[in-house]
């Protein structure tokens, strides 16, 4: 009866080469130099006050997950877990942005955040709820922070390039032009590139669903965090809990097209906003009395080193 069923051939089936990734244990630990060089002396500061609740752990993921032989990644991950085990509810997890921003530190500030809310004020309540019945984890994207690194070194140096505001000579676009086909030229050279993307960083998002045992992703994204929340809903839709987007990215146009006239909107911004405003309070700022002098003393900042 066997020969007429598949099925009854298992001892035949092919082994699933991604087993060894979703069958591994998260071996939460005391986060180390390497997470505190990470998040920096005020996060590991606001860490320590958190205690046990605060562990890191380093996950281990494909490069490529459609071909797991071509070796692993590790991504750091750094958990603030929830107060109140009994009542878990699940895990948050973060990212601010960029596309390259690291997250880790972003666990530690929530966590401290709600923690220290206040539980009689209605508002501030909801965050202490939250604080007890989440875990809260910040993770370096791969490629970035305490993660395996994507590294494209160079014998070639840098030109100086400044803000676009403060030089618009032909000469400063030529040394940002010349800078950007460095990094380009150099990272194309290196064959972890290819797989330091948003789809392979979704699929490490849901590598972490699923070793922290939950059924549901929930998640805080900020900027290019909310395009890269928005693909995990497109990669897994079955599998979206709770997500609060912030900042969103138009996911309707090629990323390039999005992060491109973020300069100019950032300039309009300062001219229409932020420098008459200080010009109003020179008194608080110290900037200067007009627009254009709080304007020149903001761009001074960003001038060469004689």
């Amino acid at each position: 009866l066997c020969g007429l069923w598949a099925s009854c051939g298992s001892n035949d089936r092919a082994p699933d080469p991604l087993a060894a990734y979703f069958n591994q244990t998260l071996d939460w630990q005391t986060c180390n130099q390497r997470f505190r060089d990470t998040i920096g002396a005020h996060f590991s500061a606001e860490l320590d006050k958190l205690g046990s609740r605060g562990t890191c752990a380093l996950m281990r993921a494909p490069l490529d997950y459609a071909d797991p032989a071509k070796g692993g990644v590790q991504v750091a991950l750094l958990r603030v877990a929830a107060e109140d085990p009994g009542q878990r509810l699940g895990a948050i997890l973060f990212n601010p942005g960029g596309p390259g921003g690291d997250g880790l530190y972003l666990s530690v500030a929530f966590g401290a955040a709600w923690t220290a809310a206040d539980a009689a004020d209605p508002a501030q309540a909801l965050y202490r709820q939250m604080a007890r019945q989440y875990d809260l984890i910040g993770f370096s994207p791969r490629g970035t922070g305490a993660s395996t690194n994507l590294t494209c070194p160079s014998d070639a140096s840098f030109r100086f390039e400044s803000i676009i505001a403060a030089d618009d000579s032909q000469t400063n676009f030529d040394n940002i032009l010349q800078t950007s086909r460095l990094i380009a030229e150099n990272c194309a050279r290196n064959p972890q590139t290819p797989y330091m993307n948003s789809e392979t960083t979704v699929r490490d998002l849901d590598l972490v669903r699923h070793l922290l045992g939950d059924d549901k992703f929930n998640y805080i994204g900020y900027s290019y965090g909310t395009w890269l929340g928005t693909w995990y809903a497109g990669r897994f839709p079955e599998r979206v809990g709770r997500m609060l987007l912030i900042g969103n990215a138009d996911i309707t146009a090629p990323l390039n097209d999005v992060l491109l006239p973020q300069g100019q909107g950032m300039q309009r911004v300062m001219d229409e906003a932020l420098a008459p405003y200080a010009a109003r309070h020179p008194e608080r700022f110290r900037l200067g009395g007009t627009a254009a002098e709080v304007r020149q003393a903001y761009l001074s900042l960003r001038t060469p080193a004689p």
